[in-house]
């Protein structure tokens, strides 16, 4: 079974450290894509977490490599709770789905 690694600020460390996921803790986005390119070279990582904001701004080289996949380690973003939702702004989730299944799913309240 393979590893699960969140990337993450020294806070949210805290609240996955304290529940027993292996944390690697990260001053900023520059410092996030260098330790994910590192993940991604581990055979026993099976799930990488990064904050939301931190996946967005992976270098474009690294975002292709996350985004055509493969076997593992899977990178997903974490949404943040400091970033509100736009009305009618696609969510991380929604982009990815989008991407999988090829099209756009439309959940109605």
């Amino acid at each position: 079974m393979g590893r699960m690694v969140v990337v993450c600020d020294p806070e949210t460390a805290l609240g996955f450290g304290l529940a027993g996921v292996e944390v690697r803790v990260c001053e900023d986005a520059r410092d996030a894509a260098g330790v994910v390119a590192a993940m991604l070279e581990e055979a026993d990582v099976a799930l990488v977490a990064l904050r939301e904001d931190w996946h967005e701004a992976l270098p474009d080289a690294l975002r292709r490599r996350v985004d055509q996949g493969g076997p593992t380690p899977v990178v997903a973003a974490l949404p943040s709770l400091a970033r509100a939702a736009v009305p009618g702004e696609d969510t991380y989730i929604i982009r990815m789905i989008r991407r999988v299944i090829g099209y756009q799913l439309q959940i109605r309240r």
